[in-house]
């Protein structure tokens, strides 16, 4: 996932290596976080993973449980790691 400072967004969902797909979204601030809202998928590759238009997730910066490395919190979702803050186990690195 790229966050740019305009509110828009780019997320690539997969499912092992050969199921796939590109999501434009946007952001905003939500309470202490961000909401993130997938717009419409681009390109997809294999089977739909059930992901749709308008779908959100709220996340927030927090250090991992594992290496308290700092992860964007996905709630209800999972962890996404930036090469800004370092490895993270939690990220499969």
């Amino acid at each position: 996932m790229t966050l740019s400072p305009n509110g828009t967004a780019t997320v690539v969902l997969a499912d092992g290596a050969a199921n796939v797909e590109d999501w434009p979204a946007t952001w905003a601030a939500a309470g202490d976080g961000i909401e993130v809202t997938l717009a419409t998928m681009t390109n997809r590759y294999g089977p739909p993973l059930g992901y749709f238009v308008g779908e959100s997730w709220n996340a927030l910066l927090a250090p991992s449980a594992e290496d308290g490395v700092t992860v964007l919190h996905m709630l209800d979702f999972g962890d996404w790691c930036s090469a800004r803050f370092g490895p993270s186990r939690t990220c499969g690195a």
